[in-house]
C-alpha cells in the first residue's frame, strides 16, 4: 500500500489540466501541464549526502546502464482530445456551467442557477478598515467586488475567486444570501453596480468567530444558467463567456476560442510529455530496486520520513481547520490536532502506528538510498550555470510560483534527481533499451 504524498516542497500543480489557474495564465505560459517534478519519493530532512551509501547499497556485477524497460505511451494530442478536455471542465458535475438564458434582462427568481463571485466582510473588519483609512465608509460606497478582493478584507473562506453557481432556494448559503439576490438582473449588477447583501451569521454557526456577526457580501452577478439548454461545450460557448467564467480581463483574457484551445493543447502535450518522463523514471527505479542489495535500512531514515509525513499533514490540517474548531471536531472526533490523529486519518488505527508507517515507507526510503548511492559513486553535481539553466526551464513550463517557499537545498536536490534520471533515460534511449507500448483505450 502506498499512502505517502510526495514530500518535495516544490508546489506541484495537481488540478486538472484545464483548471482556473491554468487558464488564468492563458497568455503567459504559467500553469500549463500537470507537472510531477519528482520521479521518486523524496525523503526530506535527512542528510544523505554526508553518509556513505555504499555501506548500505550494492549492485554486485550488474550494470544498471544495460537495463531494459518498457513504458506505456499515450496517443498524440489531437483536436478531439482538446475539446474533450475543454468540455470536461465545463461539464464537471461538481460545478456545471450551464448555458446562459437568452433573456439577459431577466431578474433572478427562486429556483434560478445564478453564476457569481462574492466576498464577505464582517462589520468589525469594515470598521477597522475605516479607522485605518483603507475605505471611506463601512458600506464601501462606490467600491466593487474586485476592489474588496484587492484590499483583502474578506474573512477566511468567505471569498470566491472562481466562478460557481448557486441555486436560489437551495439553502446552500446562510439565511438571507439567496433570497437577497432575488430581483437583481445580472447584466445590470456588475463591477459598477455590485450587489451588497447585509446579513448576519446564525448565532449557532460552527465558526465561533463568525457566529452572530453582521457581514456584508459584495457580489458580482455574471449570468443565469439555462438548465434546459444544458452545459456549455466547446461548440456552444463564446470566448466572451470563457473569459467571464474564468474571470479574465485585459491582457489575460483570451482573444479567441482558438487561443484558448491552443493553450489547452499545449498543456495536454506537456502533460503527456511529463507523464511519459515519470513513467520512464518510475520504471528505472523499479529496476534499480529489483537489482539492489539493501540488507538494512537505518531506522533513523524511516523515522525521519514518517515524522516528516506526519508533520506536514498536521500543519495542513491545522491551517485548514484551525478557524473552524467545531467542524474539525465533527470531522475527526476531536478539536485537538495531533500526529496520532493524522495517523488515523491516513488509515493507521493501531496505537503502534509508527511501526506500520515505517514498514510502508521502506520502499520509498530504499529508492532514496539508491539515488544517493549513485550521486556519490558517480560524483554527480551541478554548476551554478546548470542550476540557473534548469531553473529557467521550470519557470518557462510552470511559472516562477513553483519555487515559492522552496529552499535552495530542496531545489538543488531536485535538479540532481533530474540530471541523474534524464542522463540515464538519454543513455537507454540511445541503446534502444526503452520499449514503448501504446495504452489501450
Amino acid at each position: 500500500m502506498r499512502i505517502f504524498a510526495k514530500m518535495l516542497a516544490l508546489a506541484l500543480l495537481c488540478a486538472m489540466l484545464f483548471s482556473l489557474a491554468a487558464c488564468a495564465g492563458g497568455n503567459n505560459g504559467e500553469g500549463t501541464g500537470n507537472p510531477s517534478m519528482d520521479p521518486v519519493d523524496v525523503l526530506p530532512g535527512y542528510d544523505y549526502d554526508n553518509m556513505d551509501m555504499s555501506q548500505y547499497v550494492s549492485f554486485g556485477d550488474w550494470n544498471y546502464r544495460d537495463m531494459q524497460i518498457t513504458v506505456e505511451d499515450a496517443a498524440p494530442v489531437d483536436d478531439a482530445a482538446v475539446k474533450a478536455e475543454f468540455n470536461s471542465y465545463f461539464n464537471n458535475s461538481d460545478n456545471m456551467y450551464y448555458q446562459a438564458i437568452a433573456d439577459t434582462s431577466k431578474p433572478v427568481e427562486n429556483g434560478d442557477y445564478v453564476y457569481l463571485l462574492y466576498s464577505g466582510v464582517t462589520r468589525k473588519a469594515l470598521e477597522e478598515a475605516v479607522s485605518a483609512g483603507k475605505i471611506a465608509d463601512v458600506r464601501c460606497t462606490g467600491m466593487s467586488y474586485t476592489d474588496i478582493v484587492a484590499l483583502g478584507l474578506g474573512f477566511s473562506g468567505g471569498t470566491s475567486t472562481s466562478v460557481g453557481y448557486l441555486e436560489i432556494g437551495s439553502n446552500t448559503f446562510i439565511s438571507g444570501f439567496e433570497s437577497g439576490l432575488i430581483g437583481y438582473v445580472p447584466a445590470e449588477s456588475g463591477e459598477e453596480n455590485p450587489v451588497r447583501l447585509e446579513i448576519s451569521f446564525p448565532e449557532n454557526y460552527g465558526n465561533t468567530e463568525l457566529a452572530g456577526q453582521p457581514v456584508i457580501f459584495f457580489c458580482k452577478l455574471l449570468y443565469i444558467g439555462d438548465v434546459s439548454a444544458g452545459a456549455f461545450t466547446a461548440d456552444t460557448i463564446s470566448v466572451e463567456y470563457v473569459n467571464t467564467i474564468l474571470n479574465l480581463s485585459g491582457e489575460n483574457a483570451y482573444p479567441s476560442l482558438e487561443a484558448c484551445f491552443a493553450q489547452i493543447k499545449k498543456g495536454l502535450e506537456q502533460n503527456r510529455e511529463t507523464t511519459l518522463y515519470n513513467a520512464k523514471a518510475n520504471a528505472i527505479f523499479a529496476e534499480l530496486a529489483a537489482n539492489a542489495s539493501i540488507p538494512t535500512v537505518p531506522d533513523e531514515m524511516l523515522t525521519t520520513y514518517v515524522e516528516s509525513v506526519l508533520s506536514t499533514y498536521l500543519a495542513d490540517m491545522v491551517d485548514m481547520y484551525n478557524n473552524y474548531p467545531s467542524y474539525y471536531a465533527s470531522m475527526f472526533g476531536t478539536a485537538t490536532p495531533s500526529k496520532e490523529l493524522v495517523a488515523q486519518y491516513l488509515g493507521y488505527k493501531d496505537a503502534d502506528y509508527m511501526t506500520a508507517m515505517k514498514t510502508d515507507a521502506t520502499p520509498a526510503v530504499k529508492n532514496e538510498m539508491i539515488f544517493w548511492f549513485f550521486v556519490q559513486q558517480e560524483e554527480i553535481a551541478l554548476s551554478e550555470a546548470e542550476i540557473a539553466e534548469r531553473r529557467a526551464e521550470y519557470v518557462e513550463k510552470y511559472g516562477e510560483s513553483i519555487f515559492t517557499g522552496v529552499t535552495d537545498e530542496v531545489v538543488y536536490e531536485q535538479f540532481l534527481r533530474d540530471k541523474f534520471v534524464g542522463d540515464l533515460i538519454e543513455d537507454l534511449e540511445a541503446k534502444g533499451h526503452i520499449t514503448y507500448a501504446v495504452a489501450e483505450e
